[in-house]
């Protein structure tokens, strides 16, 4: 984890809710990283832009929207 930890810029975590990365794991990325934002989106494989995309996007949009 700790190229993630090195991270400098505000960064946004979009996880599948029953995906490959574990969810008490993404929560000990996100308080690892200042700065830093959790997405879940339910019913997603592991290519949550892929299986998801509009979930995706807006999850993506909103977080981008808030660095303004």
């Amino acid at each position: 984890m700790s190229a993630w930890e090195r991270i400098s810029c505000p960064t946004v975590l979009v996880r599948s809710a029953d995906g490959t990365i574990e969810a008490a794991y993404a929560r000990l990325m996100i308080e690892r990283l200042r700065g830093s934002q959790l997405v879940e989106i339910a019913d997603a494989g592991h290519d949550v832009h892929l299986n998801r995309p509009t979930e995706w996007r807006q999850a993506v949009e909103e977080f981008l929207g808030g660095l303004r």
